[in-house]
């Protein structure tokens, strides 16, 4: 049976049709990764404080615990950039989905309002990651159309919104907080395997996402020679300004030694 060689199944890879397959699939995994992580997230919403007030939180502190995860995430946010400028897109989204998992995992087995309260700030933590990555992924996966890429990863991101809450407090108002946690908890591990299946395309060495390097070879810069390049159009520049310095000066001269006309 012939065997496939890893060197020529690379270099297939590496052709236009192969790196567009594989961002293609990249990006949808992503924006399904991204998709089923905010679901978790934005499916408590809602029954959140029906279940806080059903173990006893006091209703002047409901609000807080809330709100928490949203605290957390633009603090964790802030935190967390000068990691996502990494580019680790896929760990920051399995990172997320754990999160969101881990927070109704304990949210369940813990109902009490601390309990409930931290993993609240847990699922905040999990979107403070989540959704920077996969738009800081955008223009590594779709270069030539990062607009129309961001514009479906964001629709992705706000879908959750859209629906989460009002599934949450349907399933939690039939079956109570197994009803409503379960599936929370299921829905944060699709997005973990998810995100653990991507294989992202491959960067060149010393680019964050290509862009340097696209934009010197649109301008026939090579990378090795760029700096070169650059050095002799200055000087081709300078050496054009300074022709036209002496033409306009052998012009002047030309036109100052041209007798006046005498007219009668």
């Amino acid at each position: 049976m012939p065997q496939t060689n890893p060197r020529t199944a690379n270099s297939e890879q590496q052709t236009p049709k192969g790196k567009h397959r594989i961002a293609t699939a990249a990006f949808a995994a992503v924006g399904a990764s991204v998709l089923f992580a905010q679901l978790s997230f934005y499916l408590t919403t809602s029954a959140l404080p029906l279940y806080l007030r059903h173990v006893g939180a006091p209703a002047g502190r409901i609000g807080l615990d809330v709100g928490a995860g949203s605290i957390a995430t633009v603090v964790l946010t802030l935190a967390a950039m000068p990691l996502l400028n990494r580019g680790a897109t896929r760990w920051f989204l399995m990172a997320g989905s754990a999160c969101y998992t881990l927070a109704a995992l304990v949210m369940l087995l813990l109902p009490c309002e601390p309990a409930i309260a931290a993993g609240r700030i847990l699922q905040g933590l999990g979107i403070a990651v989540v959704g920077p990555s996969a738009y800081a992924a955008v223009p590594l996966l779709a270069p030539a159309r990062s607009g129309s890429a961001m514009g479906v990863m964001s629709t992705l991101g706000s879908l959750p919104l859209a629906i989460g809450p009002a599934i949450g407090l349907l399933l939690y108002s039939h079956g109570g907080p197994g009803w409503l946690l379960l599936p929370t908890m299921g829905i944060g591990a699709i997005g973990f395997f998810v995100a653990l299946r991507l294989r992202m395309p491959e960067r060149s060495p010393g680019q964050a996402f290509n862009v340097q390097r696209s934009t010197l070879e649109e301008q026939g810069l090579e990378s090795d020679g760029g700096g070169a390049e650059i050095a002799n159009r200055e000087e081709r520049g300078a050496n054009d300004e300074q022709r036209i310095a002496n033409s306009e000066q052998r012009t002047a001269s030309s036109d100052h030694r041209t007798p006046n006309t005498q007219h009668p």
